[in-house]
């Protein structure tokens, strides 16, 4: 059986994007995968390297669908916010598919095990499965406050039920009307299908964020099934640190992008990488033999923030 696999990118995530591809096809080699990217301006070395991923799963493909960005022209776009968060709205007019179910993927996302279960998971009467934010944030967006908030970087699509309720329509449409949002495409998304009850929430292994990778860690048996990297912070920055870098940086150097080099690895921000890890293991140590005198710990964990700036 095929399964349908979505990513949008922009002109900054091509390399991100392939390293996810890699990581999907590592660990999922027993399915026939079809993968759709989505773009504006299509990058030729991208789609050169693509023969190499043959070595890794002998029964993919790759697509790219060019999308006509003038549809989104009226969409208030911030400046850390690029009209590619926006092609999944229109999914259901994009792919050459129509009653199959899909799987959404951000690009700043690394599949690290089988995705057997997500793939053979029942919506039943939902458009999307979808893992919830750690933070509970309906309430402050004016949601009832027993809607979960749900993250749109992976997402288990019924295409079917997302036409039929005209989901990508509706989105389009309230995101262009100007609304004053944060989170753009999950204030807009969330509303709607929590309107019609169409999420089903997914085990968080499923979208690793980086609270939920660190509640995974500390407090369950469970590992990260998907690992996303949300927020400003990326793991191909130098000064980035966050849980599961290290594995980010393990499939990149199995990709033909292996030499990629961070712009941000500066001698000054090397040096100040380099102090903020000898403060933390400072700290570490400190905790560790002077947690049974709370004044002298207090004192430590001073020295340790003005150590770390």
């Amino acid at each position: 059986m095929t399964e349908y696999v979505v990513y949008a990118v922009d002109e900054d995530y091509w390399m991100p994007l392939y390293v996810s591809i890699y990581s999907l096809l590592t660990n999922n080699r027993d399915r026939s995968l079809e993968i759709y990217v989505l773009f504006a301006e299509r990058n030729e070395t991208f789609f050169d390297r693509l023969g190499s991923l043959e070595a890794v799963h002998d029964d993919v493909t790759v697509e790219g669908i060019r999308v006509d960005e003038t549809r989104f022209r009226s969409a208030p776009t911030p400046h850390w916010f690029t009209a590619a968060n926006l092609y999944r709205f229109s999914l259901g007019s994009l792919l050459p598919l129509s009653d199959e179910t899909v799987l959404y993927l951000d690009c700043d996302t690394i599949v690290h095990r089988s995705l057997e279960d997500l793939f053979t998971l029942d919506l039943g009467d939902s458009a999307v499965a979808a893992v919830p934010e750690y933070k509970l944030k309906s309430l402050e967006l004016g949601m009832p406050v027993d809607d979960l908030f749900y993250n749109a970087g992976v997402m288990r699509i019924d295409l079917t039920a997302w036409e039929q309720y005209d989901v990508g329509e509706r989105a389009i449409s309230q995101y262009s009307s100007g609304i004053e949002v944060d989170f753009p495409v999950q204030e807009v998304l969330n509303p709607i299908l929590n309107g019609d009850d169409l999420w089903t929430p997914l085990h968080p292994k499923y979208n690793a964020m980086t609270n939920w990778a660190e509640v995974l860690d500390a407090e369950t048996n469970e590992r990260p099934v998907i690992v996303h990297f949300t927020g400003r912070e990326k793991p191909w920055q130098y000064t980035t640190e966050r849980p599961y870098k290290d594995l980010w940086w393990d499939y990149l150097d199995e990709t033909p992008y292996s030499d990629y080099r961070p712009p941000d690895r500066t001698i000054s921000n090397r040096l100040i990488k380099t102090r903020n890890r000898l403060a933390s293991s400072l700290v570490e140590t400190l905790e560790h033999r002077l947690e049974p005198y709370s004044r002298v710990y207090d004192t430590a964990e001073t020295a340790y923030r003005l150590l770390s700036g």
